[in-house]
């Protein structure tokens, strides 16, 4: 399965958008220039810093890796880890909304809080039954 490629930077991560203009032409962009896009109409400038992989243990020692994405909404901000494993979106996932002009520092510190909460227990246990 090949992935799509961003029409400005010719990158090809997890996760495009497509966006449709009046007249009917498409474009595909990553999330970094269609961030970059709308940020540049709505004014706002904290919207490109941050670390955008994030790795911790669970509650058995296994090592988890998240690539976190933002995603500017004229209404707010989205943020998302997606856990990656093999190069591939597979497992957890956590997120949340924030507003346009929160500390983008503070929102990846909720985001690291909600990861570190799930990892903090097991949910499934293994077990074998006979018959």
């Amino acid at each position: 399965m090949s992935k799509s490629i961003c029409d400005l930077c010719g990158k090809s991560p997890h996760g495009m958008i497509i966006l449709t203009d009046l007249s009917g032409q498409k474009r595909q962009l990553c999330r970094d220039c269609y961030n970059e896009e709308l940020a540049e109409a709505m004014g706002i400038e904290n919207f490109k810093d941050f670390i955008k992989t994030y790795q911790v243990k669970d509650v058995d020692g296994e090592l988890h890796v998240f690539e976190i994405q933002k995603e500017i909404f004229p209404m707010g901000i989205k943020w998302v880890t997606n856990e990656i494993k093999d190069g591939e979106i597979e497992g957890y996932r956590f997120g949340f909304y924030s507003e346009l002009e929160d500390d983008p520092v503070e929102c990846l510190q909720k985001l690291y809080r909600k990861i570190n909460q799930g990892l903090s227990e097991k949910y499934v246990n293994k077990e074998s039954v006979n018959g």
